[in-house]
């Protein structure tokens, strides 16, 4: 059915001159230099920071917004990331998991591990499937189902959603010491505390914290 309406759309915007093409987006070059980065005090990162630009981190991102304010770096988050071992103190990434597929995602929490200091602590906020399901899929029919798959993955390029349980076992495997849930803009640490800046997603995101 998905594959029909997208041959009909293509044939469409065809008979209008238009054409639909897909690119490869490759990251920018980096938006600060990885030694200068390396070489100063800030061991905080913000994975998938998308606009949004925290002061005191470094804000990673494919593209991220352009700043002479804040630390930046573009970089590819499910390639070998460009920091030694046991670098970073803190890790926070808020609506960016769900944007990787699976395999994609196994990727990433590798890295962020491998790169988090003893004790270092990773945020996570995320949308939960459990909640989800609840919010998004609560009417038990195919039309429903179809219209929570738009509204929930294709409008906004969601590719795998964790549940809680799931997301704890990887992590946990991975090598996290303690992975627990947590509440919005509550946390035992003090850098960690208020960064949740999605308020409406409440009813739908999960939020996790895993000690190294």
């Amino acid at each position: 059915m998905g594959s029909l309406i997208k041959k009909l759309i293509k044939k469409l915007l065809k008979m209008k001159g238009y054409e639909i093409r897909l690119y490869h987006i490759k990251p920018k070059k980096h938006s600060c230099d990885i030694k200068s980065i390396i070489s100063t005090d800030c061991r905080k990162i913000h994975y998938g920071c998308g606009p949004r630009l925290l002061d005191g981190w470094v804000n990673a991102d494919l593209n991220p917004k352009k700043s002479i304010e804040h630390i930046i770096l573009s970089m590819d988050l499910v390639k070998k990331h460009p920091f030694p071992d046991n670098f970073f103190k803190y890790g926070f990434a808020e609506d960016f998991i769900e944007h990787l597929n699976q395999s994609e995602s196994l990727l990433f929490f590798v890295e962020a591990y491998r790169t988090l200091k003893p004790k270092g602590v990773l945020r996570l906020s995320f949308p939960g499937f459990e909640k989800i399901l609840k919010n998004r899929f609560s009417k038990i029919n195919y039309e429903a189902f179809f219209n929570g798959k738009f509204e929930e993955y294709e409008q906004w390029g969601h590719l795998h959603l964790y549940s809680q349980d799931e997301l704890i076992l990887l992590l946990k495997h991975i090598g996290f010491k303690e992975v627990y849930p947590v509440a919005y803009g509550k946390s035992n640490y003090e850098d960690l505390t208020d960064l949740d800046f999605r308020e409406k997603q409440i009813e739908v995101n999960t939020y996790i914290e895993a000690i190294k």
